[in-house]
């Protein structure tokens, strides 16, 4: 393990003054000037080296990204040719995927409708009355029921014909 370097604020033209003071007063000789220049140019190589590594890294990283781009072009330009944007098509695509909906599916889902539709046209003071609570007490067609009797044998919708 290196040990903590120590940063000696000294400026460059005065660092140089100071190891010509300090080799001619004999403190330091022509092989630990040496030593420490070899170790300067060790201290290269070793960031070099290091540059180059995070550049590959960062390199790959950049490649492995133009390739899934690259992969999604080909469906984005299918799409764009039947008429469709990018978001459309996978949509088509995540919808395909997905499970058809049964018998039971498709009768929740029209009876979900019907009970949003007239839960719309409710005032939000009556609504609590047809909440999650009435639905488990009595069930979501009983509920309906009460709320086409609410809003009247229509619906609530305005009547259309003659007068």
């Amino acid at each position: 393990m290196a040990r903590p370097r120590t940063v000696v604020d000294v400026p460059a033209v005065e660092a140089k003054f100071v190891l010509e003071a300090l080799y001619h007063d004999g403190r330091i000789n022509r092989e630990t000037l040496a030593e420490y220049r070899g170790r300067f140019a060790s201290e290269v190589e070793t960031l070099e080296t290091r540059i180059a590594y995070l550049r590959n890294l960062a390199g790959g990283a950049i490649h492995a990204a133009a390739n899934a781009v690259a992969a999604e072009i080909p469906r984005v330009i299918q799409a764009v040719r039947r008429g469709r944007s990018r978001a459309t098509a996978k949509l088509a695509k995540a919808t395909s995927k997905a499970q058809k909906l049964t018998p039971e599916r498709m009768a929740t889902q029209k009876l979900q409708g019907i009970y949003l539709g007239l839960l719309s046209r409710i005032p939000v003071n009556a609504k609590k009355r047809f909440g999650k609570d009435a639905i488990k007490l009595k069930g979501k067609d009983a509920v309906i029921a009460e709320m086409k009797a609410y809003l009247g044998q229509d619906g609530g919708r305005p009547k259309r014909g003659k007068k």
